[in-house]
């Protein structure tokens, strides 16, 4: 049968040959075909580069998230840590405010006990004197 089949062609002058019933040049069939196998295995060797190329960039990827989750975790553990210490501190500033407090008021107790014993002691030798007083002003009108 009289059929038309278009084959790119290496011959620039003609764009297509016409297969109908004569024959085709085998070693220009040979050629297309080792043109046709050739591209096929540089588009097999570019999509082995690719691939390649994808998995050491998603190894990439993954390795730099690990380090900025590292990273991260290792932020959170710091932040932690410096809270835990704030906390600390925060605690121990109010139980040092309130050891202070405590001990202005104990030390005003003492201030107002010693005041009062003062006072006493002031009382009882006023007290003292003027019993003493009393005493040498009768003997003395006796006299």
């Amino acid at each position: 049968g009289e059929g038309l089949c278009p084959l790119p062609s290496l011959d620039s002058s003609h764009s297509t040959i016409e297969v109908a019933s004569e024959s085709v040049d085998p070693i220009r069939l040979v050629g297309l075909e080792a043109t046709g196998s050739d591209r096929r295995q540089n588009i097999q060797d570019l999509a082995s580069v690719v691939e390649a190329t994808e998995r050491f960039l998603r190894a990439e990827l993954a390795k730099q998230a690990e380090q900025l989750r590292s990273e991260i975790e290792g932020d959170r553990t710091k932040a932690s840590h410096t809270t835990a210490e704030l906390v600390r501190v925060t605690c121990t500033t109010t139980e040092v405010r309130q050891r202070l407090q405590d001990a202005e008021s104990k030390m005003q107790d003492m201030q107002a006990s010693i005041w009062e014993s003062e006072q006493r002691q002031r009382d009882g030798t006023a007290e003292e004197i003027a019993r003493s007083v009393e005493r040498f002003e009768r003997s003395w009108s006796q006299h």
